[in-house]
């Protein structure tokens, strides 16, 4: 069936649309309201499994999904606000002046059990289904139920209904009301003083900032470590090589203690090939992830080195660090395994010594945890 076909049976085709809960028309970020056309529409019901080719096939499956609804006793889903929970009983016309029994199983355990006469409780809709007369009736429950996620029953003579009731909160937040929240990617933050990419330094300057404006709260992306070696790079946050550690992506080296003790790393970071470096990064229309983290894995090598290599109260901090922490010791070894295998390799040159590598990966998740 083509759009043309379907043109007459539009009003129709629209009505099974919303039967089915597809959404037909929005309006874009511009304030233009955006409709699907009818091809687009059939399309997608086909998808759902509606079988519908001619516009004869539309009427009849808008026939048999009204029809399906009005023999559902009960919703299968229904939302308590703030525990006031009502919900609504389909009943055909000879059921009307009956009773239904209700049971309400509460997610603690608790079971509650009454019974409603229907001729006692609101009539919100009728239909003619089929030549049946049919009605919806709304109970109301007087007494509240408490948040949380609980099961009801039905039974209205020999026909039952089950679903779910979702006790909800109309307010998430019940405190102080008002206030203004920002959103910033941490990588768009980078300033003069990072290295092609925002760190927690520049973050640190942006919250501050913010909250000497008012503002109540500051997120951002995730900031769950991430391989970038891939061919092309695929720098998304929310595809991480692991959802338990940081990216020392965002580390600012100097920031450390032992930067300021490394000569080693002072002079990289002082020197014209490094700062050349780090100008190429700063000056480009997108941000290069590998550049980035080559630039930034240098200094952070070195400064892992530092603490690792001679005794004192950083590297005994370490060393308690790492034995309180296996997973991220699991961690490190695996980073370290996989940039010295050959099935994965890097666009980072790794040290050839695993255990660097090692002692690399551990390091930067302590300093990442700290900053």
């Amino acid at each position: 069936m083509t759009m043309q076909d379907a043109s007459p049976e539009s009003g129709t085709l629209q009505r099974l649309a919303a039967c089915c809960g597809l959404e037909t028309g929005y309006t874009d970020g511009c304030g233009v309201q955006r409709v699907a056309s009818d091809d687009v529409v059939l399309a997608t019901l086909r998808a759902l499994g509606v079988e519908v080719e001619t516009p004869a096939d539309v009427l009849t499956a808008l026939e048999t999904r009204v029809r399906d609804a009005w023999d559902t006793v009960l919703a299968p889903v229904t939302v308590a606000w703030d525990g006031h929970l009502s919900f609504d009983v389909r009943v055909m016309a000879a059921e009307s002046s009956g009773s239904v029994r209700c049971v309400l199983t509460l997610e603690q355990g608790e079971v509650r059990e009454w019974v409603e006469r229907l001729d006692g409780v609101p009539t919100i809709e009728t239909a003619s289904v089929g030549g049946r007369a049919c009605a919806a009736k709304r109970v109301s429950v007087p007494a509240g139920v408490p948040l949380g996620y609980h099961e009801l029953r039905v039974e209205l003579g020999a026909r039952t209904g089950e679903g779910l009731v979702i006790a909800a909160p109309s307010l998430a937040f019940a405190g102080e009301p008002g206030g203004v929240g920002v959103f910033v990617p941490l990588y768009a933050l980078h300033s003069t003083r990072s290295w092609g990419i925002g760190d927690v330094t520049d973050m640190e300057h942006v919250v501050g900032w913010l909250g000497s404006t008012g503002a109540r709260s500051v997120s951002t992306l995730p900031l769950l470590a991430t391989d970038y070696s891939g061919t092309p790079c695929d720098p998304s946050p929310y595809r991480p090589i692991s959802r338990l550690f940081w990216n020392e992506l965002f580390v600012d080296p100097t920031r450390l203690p032992e930067f300021t003790a490394s000569d080693a790393a002072r002079r990289l970071v002082g020197s014209e090939q490094f700062q050349r470096r780090v100008a190429r990064l700063q000056g480009t229309r997108l941000i290069d992830y590998p550049g980035a983290l080559a630039l930034k894995r240098e200094a952070l090598m070195l400064l892992a080195e530092a603490v690792t290599s001679r005794p004192g109260a950083r590297a005994d901090a370490l060393s308690a660090w790492e034995r309180e922490h296996p997973l991220a010791q699991a961690y490190a070894s695996f980073r370290a395994e996989r940039e010295n295998s050959a099935a994965h390799p890097p666009t980072l040159a790794p040290p050839r010594d695993p255990r660097v590598a090692y002692r690399y990966h551990l390091y930067t998740q302590w300093v990442t945890e700290q900053q």
